[in-house]
C-alpha cells in the first residue's frame, strides 16, 4: 500500500501520510515529499484505557492540509499492519506501543560499554517475531575488543537462522552491509541505553547530524540524550527510526507457554522430549537440556531462557470502569476539559522521556 501519496479530496488537499515524530500537542507527518505539523481530532486523542497511545509515531494517517504554511489537521488513522511494543513498566496490564507499521526490527547490542546482556536481544527478538517482523542483529563497539570477544554468540544467532551484522560507527565496519539491509524497509533501531544507536544511524545516514553523547566514565551506562521516536526517510529509500534507549523491556501479551515457542533452537528440540509439552525446565527426558550438557546450546542461551520464561506473566484484563454508580455518565462517555486532553496527550507521547530511558554512546 503506498502511504505517501496526495488523497483525490475535491479541493486537493486531503493527504496521505506517516507520522516522523510526536511532540507536545502536534505531529510531524511526513506526506512523502515534506512533513507537515498537524494536530489531530479530539476523538483520536481521546483513548478509552488511560494511558493508551491513540497515535504513535509510524501509523499512517489521513490528513487534511489547511494552509500554505505546511500545517494540517489528521482525520483518521488508517490500520496498523505492525507495531513493536512492551509492557508498561509504570502499569501493570498496559501496552506501550514503541512505534507502529515497521517491517524490521534492528536489535542493536555492543561489545562494551554497556556490555548487552542476551536477554535482551531475546526480548527485541521475541516481540518482533510474535508481531510478525523480522529482526536482525546489529552487534556495535566491534572497534573495542577482538572478534573473539563477540563472535561465539554473534554466530550461534545466526546458525539458528538470524541475520547479524558485526558493525563499529567508528571504524566504519559494517556500515555498508547495514545501509544495504535497511534499503527499502521501515527499520526501528532498539536496544539499551548507550548500544550507539544513533552513532549508527548517523553513520548509515550522512546528514542526520543526531544527537550523541558517550557513556557515563563512572558507570558506563548510555546517558539520556534520544528522547524523541522519530522517523526518517532513507536516501536508499525506506525509512528509519530512531528509539530513546531501553533499560528494562517487559514482553506484552506472552504467557510462559507461549515462550518456547520463539526459541527456535528449543523449539527444533522439543519434538524429541518425552514429554509432550515440556517446559525444558524440570522434566526428565527433555532433548533441550540433553544438548545443553551436550554442549550443543551454549548455557547463556538457556540462562536467558530460564529468566525470560520467569518474567512473562498472565497479562491483566483490563477493568473498565464505563459504568459507575446509576445515574452518573459512564467515563468512557465523559468529554475531557481541553486542559485535560492535552495534560493527557503529553502524559502519552512522553512515556519514555517519564521512563528515565537514555541513548546514545558515540563509539
Amino acid at each position: 500500500m503506498d502511504t505517501t501519496g496526495q488523497g483525490e479530496g475535491a479541493d486537493g488537499r486531503q493527504r496521505i501520510g506517516r507520522i516522523a515524530r510526536i511532540d507536545s500537542v502536534a505531529c510531524h507527518v511526513d506526506d512523502g515529499e515534506r512533513i507537515f505539523l498537524c494536530k489531530a481530532r479530539s476523538r483520536l486523542t481521546d483513548s478509552p484505557l488511560e494511558g493508551m497511545k491513540a497515535l504513535v509515531v509510524g501509523d499512517d494517517v489521513d490528513f487534511m492540509e489547511t494552509g500554505a504554511k505546511g500545517e494540517g489537521v489528521i482525520e483518521k488513522v488508517l490500520p496498523r499492519r505492525s507495531k513493536l511494543s512492551r509492557a508498561r513498566p509504570d502499569k501493570d496490564g498496559f501496552e506501550q506501543i514503541i512505534v507502529a507499521n515497521v517491517t524490521r526490527v534492528v536489535i542493536v547490542a555492543s561489545v562494551a560499554c554497556p556490555d548487552s546482556p542476551p536477554g535482551l536481544i531475546d526480548r527485541y527478538v521475541i516481540s518482533a517475531e510474535s508481531a510478525e517482523v523480522t529482526p536482525m542483529i546489529c552487534i556495535n563497539k566491534t572497534d573495542l575488543a577482538g572478534d573473539d570477544a563477540f563472535r561465539p554468540m554473534g554466530e550461534y544467532y545466526r546458525g539458528i537462522g538470524y541475520e547479524v551484522i558485526y558493525a563499529s560507527a567508528v571504524s566504519g565496519r559494517g556500515i555498508e552491509e547495514l545501509r544495504g539491509a535497511l534499503s527499502g524497509e521501515t527499520a526501528v533501531f532498539a536496544g539499551h541505553s548507550g548500544v550507539g544507536k544513533s552513532s549508527l544511524i548517523n553513520a548509515v545516514q550522512p546528514g542526520l547530524n543526531l544527537r550523541v553523547m558517550p557513556v557515563h566514565e563512572q558507570s558506563g551506562e548510555g546517558r539520556h540524550t534520544t528522547t524523541w521516536v522519530s522517523l526518517m526517510r532513507l536516501a536508499g529509500g525506506g525509512y528509519i527510526v530512531d528509539t530513546p534507549g531501553i533499560r528494562e523491556f517487559a514482553l506484552w501479551d506472552l504467557r510462559p507457554q507461549d515462550i518456547p515457542c520463539f526459541y527456535k533452537d528449543f523449539f527444533a528440540l522439543g519434538a524429541k522430549c518425552a514429554m509432550r509439552a515440556c517446559e525444558h525446565i524440570h522434566e526428565s527426558g527433555c532433548a533441550v537440556k540433553s544438548a545443553i550438557q551436550a554442549g550443543e546450546i551454549p548455557h547463556w542461551r538457556y540462562e536467558s531462557y530460564l529468566r525470560v520464561r520467569e518474567s512473562v506473566s498472565s497479562p491483566e484484563v483490563y477493568r473498565s470502569r464505563a459504568v459507575e454508580r446509576a445515574g452518573q455518565v459512564p467515563l468512557g462517555k465523559r468529554r475531557a476539559s481541553r486542559r485535560g486532553q492535552k495534560q493527557r496527550l503529553r502524559r502519552q507521547i512522553m512515556d519514555f522521556t517519564a521512563d528515565g530511558e537514555g541513548e546514545e554512546s558515540d563509539t
